[in-house]
């Protein structure tokens, strides 16, 4: 599974057993989406009621063909990418921006080698 945890560098707390929690604040997807990361347009969802209880099945139906490397587990990022930290700050008739999915999966690839 992919999640936002597999782009965060190692910060410098480490847990009682010397490992590395990792830094959260290391993220900025909406610099990279903004940038030439991206060359396709963007395709712009709109915030609805069924988004708003359920942004997996939207990124599901979205990025299905991607396998291993789409598929549901990949919601956490697009949010992050569109700076939303948490699905209860989402709302209604806002547009969320995904990614086309052959430069999404080549990022994916790119960042953390999945």
């Amino acid at each position: 599974m992919i999640s936002r945890y597999n782009f965060m560098l190692p910060s410098a707390v480490k847990d009682t057993d010397d490992v590395q929690f990792p830094d959260p604040l290391s993220l900025n997807y909406k610099k990279i989406i903004e940038s030439d990361a991206f060359k396709a347009p963007a395709l712009q969802v709109e915030i609805d009621e069924d988004f708003k209880l359920k942004p997996y099945l939207q990124v599901y139906i979205y990025y299905q063909h991607m396998g291993d490397k789409g598929q549901a587990d990949c919601d956490d990022i697009i949010l992050d990418m569109n700076n939303i930290k948490h699905t209860s700050l989402l709302t209604e008739g806002d547009l969320l921006l995904f990614p086309d999915p052959n430069e999404f999966s080549a990022f994916i690839s790119k960042t953390t080698g999945y």
